[in-house]
């Protein structure tokens, strides 16, 4: 599914082309599962095939209760 996603992500770049993006970071995952979000390899893909400024916002920064 992860992989969809990515190719989902990349058409987005493409067709709408931001000037900026604001990315949720920081690889959290369950104890027992998979990560919830990208990792750092999806992050670097993201920022090879934008044309526009990345913002990495780590998930501590944001109030997640």
């Amino acid at each position: 599914m992860k992989g969809l996603k990515l190719i989902i992500v990349d058409k987005v770049l493409k067709n709408y082309n931001p000037d900026i993006s604001v990315l949720a970071c920081g690889a959290p995952q369950f104890d027992l599962f998979k990560q919830l979000i990208i990792n750092v390899d999806d992050i670097l893909k993201f920022v090879k095939n934008t044309s526009g400024k990345v913002i990495a916002n780590h998930m501590e920064s944001i109030n997640h209760y």
